[in-house]
C-alpha cells in the first residue's frame, strides 16, 4: 500500500526580499516576492532550518487546525521552548513548547470565546493547565 501526503507550507522565511515557505519538515516548497497568504513569517531563531526552534514552531504550525493557522501572522522562538504566535489581530500568544499542541489550541479556543468582551493583548497557553491572560 501507498500513501501519499501532501506536504503543507506551515512557515515563511524572508531572505533578501525572497520569501521562502517551507513545510515542518523544513521542505522548500514555494519560494515568491511576497509572503504566502496563510503562512506565517518566521522571526528569531526560527529561521535557521537546523534550529531547535524552527522544529518546535513548525510543530506547533503544523498540528495546529488549518483554520486557526491560517490567522497566525507570525512566529517566533529563540529555542524549542519559547514559541510565540501573533496572530492576524494582533492577539499574542506564548506557546512555549510543542507539546500537548491539541490541548493548547482547546484552551486557546476557549479563552478567546469567553474573553471576546474583554481588550486582551496576550494570552500564555504554555501550561495548559493554567493559562493566563493580559
Amino acid at each position: 500500500m501507498v500513501r501519499i501526503v501532501e506536504r503543507v507550507p506551515v512557515i515563511t522565511i524572508e531572505r533578501d526580499g525572497v520569501f521562502n515557505s517551507y513545510d515542518a519538515a523544513g521542505v522548500l516548497l514555494a519560494s515568491a516576492e511576497v509572503p504566502m497568504e496563510g503562512v506565517p513569517l518566521a522571526t528569531g531563531a526560527v529561521t535557521d532550518l537546523d534550529s531547535d526552534a524552527f522544529s518546535a514552531a513548525s510543530r506547533v504550525l503544523r498540528d495546529m487546525p488549518a483554520d486557526m493557522r491560517v490567522q497566525v501572522a507570525s512566529v517566533e522562538a529563540s529555542s524549542g521552548q519559547d514559541v510565540s504566535i501573533v496572530f492576524n489581530t494582533g492577539l499574542e500568544v506564548f506557546w512555549g513548547d510543542a507539546e500537548e499542541t491539541q490541548r493548547k489550541v482547546a484552551v486557546l479556543t476557549a479563552m478567546i470565546s469567553s474573553l471576546a468582551d474583554r481588550a486582551i493583548s496576550s494570552i500564555d497557553v504554555s501550561s495548559p493547565r493554567a493559562p493566563v491572560f493580559r
